[in-house]
């Protein structure tokens, strides 16, 4: 019997039988299968179904052209396809997130709130019968947490779907991006949208081990193998066994070790340090890097057949300064994570610190923001809100006249566009009109750079920069 428990939203505690004859609509109207009374779910949102040509013997869910789309496990269901379902399996409805559980009829369901036991209804239970009693019933346990990959920007809902697309095969995953963009988050989500979901999930980061350390944490040691290596140990290459592997800044992989490694991904075997007999390895690889691997392959610090072993699908991570609009989204959920953890009262970040934020390259991406709210956080005045002045002093704009030089929206806040328009005029005069310089300065390649001049009208002003420096427009 599927069940889809209702863990956060309007109706948080409802719970809602599943037919296995037939699909089951979920949606804002009252006259579905599974209505949510959530405004911002579009009236037919998605479809569960049993069976489905996608999903064979289980559960599968498929969008039905939703405003703002569905999401499993922090993924998009990319386009009209369906997705499998298997327990534990969380699915996010506009600002509705329900888990999906596979049980038999006449269970019960143990609430997180009072330890309370409630029975679930049966496959012939009208609507009404549906909520238990507005508690919040435990979801079946599963080997890893959904990550939060928060962001609304174009640029980041189109990564999710590369990374929704991908997941259900079994090819090597090459994620590329700059440090603190959420790598790891994304190779957790393709792990849980894969058919490897039940294994494990081993994550190894290649730029924190070396030499013998490094062989005998990938591939294993037997014991004897070398001073000190008292017992056998099994490396994370073999722990991964039925999972996903994920092996981050593979940009750092020793050249002596990078052959090893693709002949695992060859053979799905290993071999443990002092060992002769293979062992099985059948992991599904997924790499990530902030490095210019093919650059790597040119210059011979990395083996050409191993790069193009790992980056079957590659999927370039867009870094926060090109996810426009997401920075206010982020600071919203970190307060959330963040404030009651520290017993913060701060409940928002005002408009105006927002707009300083919007305004900041961020090198250090995510990870960075998240630290920055953190930090507020702990050296906040008291109240519900921060204010520009709360922030780093490098962090806030220059003077109250540049605060206010641009105009507002009805809320106070600086235009995003308008930001950027003032960022890219800067580094234009900085440059002295020279754009592949401006593009250096702003941490974007030229191709980028083009465009955003003829979108945001700074046409002329290239051509003004460039005749100050004594060239011709």
């Amino acid at each position: 019997m599927g069940l889809l428990i209702v863990l956060d939203g309007p109706n948080r505690g409802a719970v809602y039988p599943l037919p296995a004859d037939g699909p089951a609509v979920v949606g804002r109207d009252p006259a579905v299968a599974v209505p949510l009374p959530d405004g911002t779910a579009s009236r037919r949102h998605a479809e569960l179904a049993f069976g489905d040509d996608a999903g064979g013997d289980a559960f599968c869910v498929r969008d039905l052209g939703s405003r703002n789309g569905t999401f499993v496990n922090a993924l998009p269901c990319a386009g009209d396809r369906a997705v499998p379902l298997a327990a534990g399996d969380e699915i996010r409805i506009g600002e509705t997130t329900l888990v999906f559980a596979d049980v038999e009829p006449g269970a019960a369901a143990t609430s997180v709130v009072d330890g309370s036991t409630h029975a679930l209804p049966g496959p012939g239970a009208g609507a009404a019968d549906r909520v238990v009693d507005g508690e919040r019933p435990k979801p079946p346990r599963r080997r890893a947490e959904a990550p939060a990959l928060v962001g609304e920007s174009p640029a980041w809902l189109a990564t999710l779907e590369m990374v929704a697309l991908a997941a259900p095969h079994e090819s090597s995953v090459l994620l590329r991006g700059e440090s603190g963009t959420g790598k790891e988050g994304l190779a957790q989500a393709l792990h849980l949208r894969s058919r490897r979901r039940d294994g494990p999930f081993v994550a190894v980061n290649c730029a924190t081990l070396e030499g013998s350390l490094l062989l005998s944490e990938l591939f294993g040691h037997e014991r004897g193998a070398f001073t000190g290596a008292s017992a056998r140990r099994l490396g994370r290459l073999e722990q991964a066994d039925g999972g996903t592997l994920l092996l981050d800044e593979i940009g750092e992989l020793p050249p002596e070790t990078q052959p090893k490694l693709l002949r695992v991904l060859e053979d799905r075997a290993v071999e443990r340090v002092g060992g002769t007999v293979p062992v099985r390895a059948d992991f599904r690889l997924v790499a990530a890097t902030n490095r210019d691997l093919s650059a790597m392959v040119g210059d011979g610090a990395f083996r050409e057949d191993l790069y193009h072993r790992i980056r079957v699908v590659e999927v370039a991570v867009p870094p926060l300064r090109d996810r426009e609009g997401d920075v206010a989204v982020l600071v919203d959920h970190f307060i959330a994570e963040l404030a009651a953890r520290m017993g913060s009262p701060v409940r928002r970040f005002e408009p105006d610190a927002l707009a300083a934020l919007a305004a900041q390259r961020f090198p250090g991406n995510v990870r960075e923001l998240r630290n920055l709210v953190e930090r507020v956080l702990i050296f906040a005045r008291g109240g519900e809100s921060v204010g520009v002045d709360e922030l780093p002093p490098e962090m806030r704009l220059s003077t109250d006249g540049a605060r206010h030089a641009a105009p507002t929206s009805r809320l106070g806040v600086v235009p995003l566009r308008e930001l950027e328009r003032r960022e890219v005029e800067k580094a234009l005069v900085v440059a002295k009109g020279n754009k592949a310089e401006a593009a250096r300065l702003l941490g974007i390649d030229r191709a980028t750079l083009y465009p955003k001049i003829e979108r945001l009208g700074l046409t002329d002003a290239a051509e003004a920069a460039k005749t100050a420096r004594g060239e011709q427009p």
